[in-house]
């Protein structure tokens, strides 16, 4: 009985791949050879769709992109309705595999193609923050870009220190960033909508309201 044909990868085959192997080893899951072994295929099958190792480095982060970033917001755009967008953004950002996200930023430590591309990833998702933020709120740019910095250094930070506790955590962590901005930004509340932001905005109400659901539910997660 014969045995049956090997598939052949595809170039997105090989990208795919290589992000799996760089979330799991680091940079040195990018080298040719672990590549080549993770796919059970021989150098020839890379080549025939990079012409060299710099080459798949630039797909792949042109990949990452693609796929974490402007797809997402292409999404949001086309199925979120008025007032929505951020919602819809924060369930789709908890999908994302953080522990990939990391790996992206330490290779960018070490090589410039994938630095270029984060940095370029940074300011597109910050700008795609400013307006909602100013879209849903009507503030000044100056404050809608201090708020969706906030709220994109949050995101990254809790992405580096806590990679493995969950889409439920990050969901619920998005909802806790997005009433803090809310405090700030919404009209009436002292906020972002006119002059500057300043501690004493704080206030009660839909951010007590998601700490305590954040304590409640705390004991569930410790094991985690």
């Amino acid at each position: 009985m014969s045995k049956p044909p090997k598939l052949r990868l595809s170039r997105l085959d090989w990208l795919n791949i290589g992000l799996r192997e760089l979330a799991r080893q680091g940079s040195d899951g990018l080298q040719l050879e672990a590549l080549c072994q993770a796919a059970g295929k021989t150098r020839g099958s890379f080549y025939h769709h990079f012409k060299d190792h710099h080459a798949f480095c630039e797909a792949l982060m042109e990949h990452w992109k693609s796929r974490n970033t402007d797809e997402i917001i292409a999404y949001v755009e086309r199925e979120a309705g008025s007032g929505g967008k951020r919602e819809v953004l924060n369930a789709l950002v908890a999908r994302l595999d953080p522990t990939e996200e990391v790996a992206v930023r330490r290779f960018a430590a070490i090589e410039p193609v994938a630095k270029a591309a984060v940095e370029v990833v940074d300011r597109k998702r910050i700008d795609y923050l400013v307006q909602i933020v100013a879209e849903e709120f009507g503030v000044e740019p100056g404050n809608a870009r201090l708020l969706a910095e906030f709220q994109y250094a949050l995101f990254i930070g809790y992405q580096s220190l806590f990679p493995d506790v969950g889409e439920k955590k990050y969901r619920q962590v998005g909802r806790l960033v997005e009433a803090v901005v809310d405090v700030f930004a919404k009209p009436g509340s002292g906020g972002a909508t006119s002059g500057d932001i300043k501690s004493g905005d704080i206030k009660s109400g839909g951010l007590g309201n998601v700490l305590g659901e954040l304590i409640d539910d705390a004991s569930g997660l410790k094991g985690r």
